[in-house]
């Protein structure tokens, strides 16, 4: 008869279209393993690992290293942080990234989807805050802070860009918050690099589809 550690939790692909954070798994196929309390005990232990998203268990159990589902690493609210370094100084980048969200503004003839309803609500020297509000119903508004910081060094500049939901119970956001700000500098000429993870950005790995989010 098959044993308890001989029997993995069979993988199943995930039903949606779009990538999901982890595959789904099932312990369906696994051997009713005697009636002893002992054996009970270790079919359902087994059996977890399709609710907590655990790896299968096979021997040495102590040596196998518990794997943390996606959506675990992600920011408590809704959101995502991310550091653009631009080859451009930061006068010059605020001017691009001041013109984008104008262009992209409420009531603009910008396209459509994601890239509109942009509003700047604060402009002062190094620093940007905007609002994005989805054009989707029900209307979401999320609010965008950019700070810019000189590295003469290099002659470039350094921005840290965050979009935050403003629905406070928001967790998921299908990467509406990392479109808001890809899509603003994407509007840009500017030659820059990008740097984000799922820690710090929300559904990051899924990844975003910016012409819809």
């Amino acid at each position: 008869a098959p044993s308890l550690l001989s029997t993995p939790c069979t993988r199943q692909p995930p039903v949606l279209s779009r990538p999901s954070h982890q595959p789904y798994r099932t312990c369906a196929n696994a051997p009713l393993l005697g009636r002893t309390a002992f054996a009970m005990l270790g079919r359902l232990l087994l059996c977890s690992c399709a609710l907590l998203g655990w790896a299968p268990l096979t021997p040495p159990l102590a040596a196998q290293a518990v794997r943390t589902p996606s959506f675990m690493s992600y920011p408590l609210h809704a959101s995502c942080q991310i550091v653009w370094t631009t080859q451009e100084g930061c006068e010059t980048a605020q001017a691009a990234l001041r013109q984008a969200a104008e262009s992209m503004g409420t009531g603009s003839d910008c396209g459509g989807g994601e890239k509109c309803n942009y509003a700047i609500t604060e402009d002062s020297k190094d620093f940007l805050k905007l609002t994005h509000v989805t054009p989707t119903t029900p209307h979401y508004t999320d609010t965008q802070t950019v700070n810019f910081e000189d590295t003469s060094t290099r002659g470039g500049c350094t921005i840290n860009a965050k979009s935050s939901s403003n629905t406070f119970y928001a967790y998921l956001d299908n990467g509406t918050n990392y479109c808001n700000l890809h899509n603003l500098i994407d509007a840009t000429a500017l030659r820059y690099s990008e740097e984000t993870d799922v820690s710090k950005c929300t559904q990051y790995d899924l990844p975003p589809d910016c012409e819809v989010n």
